[in-house]
């Protein structure tokens, strides 16, 4: 009985070893974060274009989960609206596949989310309102919805 025990014992400790040299040797791998680095530089280059009273608003084509976390870290409300919607200085987050052009100047890419900053340089088209209403994502201090 103490035999097998002690086998027991000796295989349990192999197999902890084995992990944790493995961790180790595979550290780039699997503490690649590349992608949480591009977002944070994406919300830094966010706050320091888009003063915190003008409002922001995400075109209907963007995830709700990716404008949902992007309100709640930068801790202000994100408005859906089509960039038909648009007026002059309005800051919009858009699909960068297809970019706005002519009328829009991009200020920041997320290229791993397939996101960018841009900034209505011209009125979109007249539209009825109906086709307008905004969508809040709430901010983080404002609770859950």
């Amino acid at each position: 009985m103490i035999r097998s025990w002690n086998l027991a014992t000796w295989i349990g400790v192999g197999v902890v070893l084995c992990g944790l040299i493995l961790m180790v040797v595979s550290y780039g791998g699997w503490r690649n974060d590349s992608h949480g680095k591009a977002r944070l530089a994406f919300e830094k280059k966010l706050r320091s274009e888009v003063a915190a009273d003008a409002p922001l608003f995400a075109t209907p084509e963007l995830d709700a989960d990716d404008i949902m976390v992007l309100s709640y870290r930068l801790k202000r409300q994100i408005e859906r609206r089509p960039i038909v919607c648009a007026k002059r200085n309005d800051y919009f987050l858009t699909a960068t596949d297809p970019l706005p052009v002519g009328e829009a100047r991009v200020l920041a890419t997320l290229g791993s989310g397939k996101t960018a900053l841009v900034r209505i340089l011209a009125a979109g088209r007249s539209i009825g309102t109906e086709n307008c209403q905004d969508h809040s994502f709430p901010a983080a201090d404002k609770g859950d919805n």
